[in-house]
């Protein structure tokens, strides 16, 4: 049975690459946007970065759903497959139904309330107003408590290093960052390419996947340097 499965695991692999470019480009947009709006340069250039960044979260999702239409077409194909019947289940023709259930429940608007564009708007306001509470449409504070930085109480340092992090990655677990070369060259070097969170006491393990790059922490120890 696992032969049925060969085109479309292959296919998903892939896709997973081209997941890691998104993430990427993701990264790359709003590092140019923090950029932009610490050097007052351009408001509509943050805007259309803004824009850039709702595509990625489009193709984001459509890659989501695409790799989740395959394991539930896998699930069912699994389910129905008998080998003692000449009649085998057509594993495309599942895969696209489950494709266009997932993708007729898609609404555009949604996306204005991605957690990556309201992060996104979160991060550029935040660049002239680190010590306030973003106040919402609604006149509450949504401000998340992760968001809010301040010189006095974030951690710089890498936990593994002890030194001032240059390229913060951040466990998308624990939320615990460390310097990227440091992170990278630990968990490789383990025999099952997983290590236990370096911080003490922390019970979450990392795999490469696990890591994300912390733009805004690495834009805060920049902002941090150049004030002493």
């Amino acid at each position: 049975m696992p032969s049925h499965f060969t085109g479309i695991d292959n296919a998903s692999a892939k896709l997973q690459k081209m997941k890691e470019f998104v993430d990427n480009g993701m990264a790359a947009t709003l590092d140019i946007a923090l950029d932009l709006e610490e050097r007052k340069e351009s408001s509509d250039g943050v805007k259309e970065l803004k824009d850039l960044m709702a595509q990625y979260v489009h193709m984001e999702r459509e890659m989501d759903q695409w790799m989740d239409a395959v394991q539930q077409a896998k699930a069912q194909f699994t389910r129905e497959y008998d080998p003692a019947k000449s009649e085998i289940p057509d594993i495309e023709t599942i895969f696209q139904k489950k494709i266009e259930d997932l993708e007729s429940a898609n609404n555009d608007k949604d996306l204005l309330n991605h957690k990556k564009i309201v992060g996104f708007d979160k991060k550029i306001w935040k660049v002239h107003h680190e010590k306030e509470q973003m106040i919402g449409a609604g006149g509450a504070e949504d401000m998340d408590a992760d968001l809010i930085m301040s010189q006095a109480t974030v951690q710089t340092k890498c936990p593994i290093t002890l030194k001032e992090m240059t390229k913060p990655m951040s466990s998308k677990n624990c939320k615990h960052s460390y310097e990227k070369e440091a992170i990278e060259h630990m968990i490789k070097k383990s025999r099952v390419k997983s290590v236990r969170c370096p911080i003490s006491g922390c019970p979450h393990t990392l795999t490469l996947n696990d890591l994300e790059v912390n733009v805004e922490l690495e834009h805060h120890i920049a902002r941090k340097k150049r004030q002493t």
